[in-house]
C-alpha cells in the first residue's frame, strides 16, 4: 500500500507530532496509530507468505488451520518484534465495555488512544457480522474514537459460510470485496486495506 504525505496536510500540528509521526516513532492520532499498525501488519504478512523461515507453519496444525487464538498469538509475537522500541502496546484480549474483549488492543499514552483489532478466520461462524456485533462495540469506546481494524485470516475459504448476499468468495480479494459490500452504508468512515 502506498502512502503519500504532503507537507501542506500537516499544517496546524505542533512540531513534535510532525517529527515523531513522520519518523515512524509515535502516532499523533487514531488514524496514524491504525495506519502504523496496518503498515507493520502488511510487512508481517509478506514475511509469513514469502519468508525463508516457514513462518506460515505457526498458523497451521498439520493440514488444518491453527486455532484462531493461536494465530493471534503468532501475529502478536511477530508484530511486537517489529514494534519494539516504539511507545505502542499490543495487548492480547484487551478489555472493553461490559467485559467484552477484542483480540488485540493497540494503545499508546497509557491507553488514552486505542485501536481495537478483531480477528476472524475465514471459516468463523460470525465472519459476516462480527464487524458490527463485536468491532463496532469496541470502536465505540471513547479512547478508540470510532477506529477499529477487522482482520480476516484467509485459509482457502473451504469452511467459510455463505455470505448474506452474492456468491461465495473464492479468494482473499473476493472475500474483501464481499465484506466491504456489507459495509456499504459505512464506507465514508472506513478505510479498506488488503494485506496480501
Amino acid at each position: 500500500m502506498a502512502r503519500l504525505c504532503l507537507p501542506g496536510l500537516l499544517t496546524g500540528f505542533p512540531l513534535r507530532p510532525k517529527k515523531t509521526t513522520l519518523g515512524n516513532l509515535e502516532p499523533a492520532n487514531h488514524a496514524d496509530l491504525a495506519a502504523l499498525f496496518v503498515d507493520h501488519l502488511e510487512a508481517v504478512g509478506k514475511h509469513i507468505r514469502q519468508g525463508d523461515t516457514n513462518t506460515y507453519r505457526r498458523f497451521w496444525n498439520g493440514d488444518q488451520p491453527a486455532l484462531e487464538n493461536d494465530c493471534r498469538d503468532a501475529l502478536l509475537d511477530l508484530l511486537r518484534l517489529r514494534l519494539a522500541g516504539l511507545s505502542i502496546e499490543l495487548q492480547k484480549e484487551g478489555y472493553f465495555n461490559e467485559d467484552k474483549r477484542a483480540d488485540i488492543r493497540i494503545s499508546i499514552n497509557a491507553g488514552q488512544m486505542i485501536v481495537p483489532v478483531e480477528i476472524k478466520k475465514d471459516g468463523h461462524e460470525n465472519l459476516w457480522f462480527a464487524q458490527y456485533q463485536q468491532l463496532g462495540r469496541y470502536a465505540a469506546d471513547p479512547a478508540a474514537d470510532g477506529y477499529g481494524i477487522y482482520l480476516i485470516l484467509w485459509f482457502g475459504g473451504k469452511s467459510m459460510r455463505k455470505p448474506p448476499s452474492g456468491p461465495s468468495p473464492i479468494n482473499a480479494v473476493d472475500l474483501q470485496t464481499a465484506l466491504v459490500g456489507t459495509l456499504a452504508w459505512l464506507l465514508d468512515r472506513f478505510k479498506v486495506v488488503r494485506t496480501g
